[in-house]
């Protein structure tokens, strides 16, 4: 088994092994390398080890950025993308790991983080020198089953998730696909996290997702309308048997008729009803009491899932939470917490 980097020529084996392992995540498809390549200005370095027959027995996902205080690298960068090696097999695995390790010592990078991969928790990264460890809560639904109305899929879900899904529906919020809402998306994104002092997706993001995705196939918007006026919306992504909710938005003044949980409902009937196994709610911080216990009321399971970093050059803990942010936008580099500053 040997371990080369991805190149374009084997973009078709890379797709039917990712589609082929039940741990697949759209993070790790080419799809949304390249959209990272553009949106973030960074470098692919995906690794994968390769049998003796040519077939690919596992990949690293490896995106590289240079900045002011060096090259750093991630596994993957962006809101918390996961990323982590996926393989068929403990060698492929070793092999990755030894790679991802010998670039390390290289001393080439300033600091590099693995998030690993909630769905696959067969393997660690104790052989990793960390310096820095953080971690999140993983929640997943599970919406695999034969479910003849959105009841019957809602029986799954807390009582007070049911009855404000229900008062959505008798306060007349329609609910529908409309993809041509980016726009709509973008500036109700800005105000709810202006409202709480978070850090919202520039536009280029939203320009650039119907550049490198398929609508109705690889993401859809869900939008919710009162008199026919949109009041909320939700960009969700498909790969595998996962859908991932990826940006929810939701006008402040109609926070009362309960919206958004009627389009999320509507969104997991109609992928269960399209053969998707889990709704990925993200990664949810230990510190965020209100966003976990929303999650949790729709009959989520939980995984803690870790991040991994090694701080190669000591002089990134000399920088400010802002020089960090400006000179590696999307990308991963230490907790803010540990910085001297």
């Amino acid at each position: 088994m040997q371990i080369r980097i991805l190149e374009d020529q084997f973009s078709v084996d890379y797709e039917n092994f990712l589609k082929q392992h039940e741990c697949t995540m759209i993070y790790y498809s080419q799809k949304y390398k390249n959209f990272l390549k553009e949106l973030l200005g960074a470098e692919s370095l995906y690794l994968v080890a390769e049998g003796t027959d040519k077939k690919i027995e596992g990949v690293l996902p490896l995106l590289v950025k240079n900045g002011q205080y060096g090259t750093v690298i991630n596994s993957l960068p962006y809101y918390g993308s996961n990323g982590g090696i996926l393989s068929t097999n403990l060698l492929a695995k070793k092999l990755l790991l030894e790679e991802y390790l010998s670039l390390i010592k290289t001393r080439k990078y300033a600091c590099s983080t693995i998030i690993d991969n909630p769905l696959d928790q067969n393997y660690d990264y104790n052989r990793i020198d960390v310096n820095e460890r953080d971690s999140r809560i993983g929640q997943l639904t599970n919406i695999s089953g034969q479910f003849d109305t959105m009841e019957t899929l809602m029986i799954k879900f807390h009582y007070k998730t049911r009855n404000i899904i229900r008062k959505a529906i008798k306060s007349n919020i329609k609910v529908d696909v409309d993809n041509n809402m980016f726009s709509f998306l973008e500036e109700i994104h800005n105000d709810n996290m202006k409202s709480i002092g978070g850090m919202a997706k520039d536009s280029r993001f939203f320009n650039l997702v119907p550049k490198y995705f398929n609508e109705g196939v690889d993401y859809d918007i869900y939008v919710a309308r009162y008199e026919g006026v949109p009041v909320s919306a939700m960009l969700v992504f498909y790969y595998g048997s996962i859908v991932e909710y990826y940006t929810p938005v939701i006008v402040r003044e109609f926070r009362h008729l309960q919206p958004l949980s009627l389009l999320i409902a509507t969104a997991m009937f109609n992928a269960s009803s399209r053969g998707f196994k889990w709704w990925n709610w993200g990664g949810t911080w230990q510190s965020q009491d209100g966003v976990y216990d929303f999650k949790s009321k729709w009959g989520t399971q939980d995984i803690i899932y870790n991040y991994y970093t090694t701080i190669v050059d000591q002089e990134l803990y000399n920088c400010t939470k802002e020089q960090l942010l400006d000179a590696y936008p999307g990308f991963y580099i230490m907790p803010f917490t540990s910085l001297k500053s």
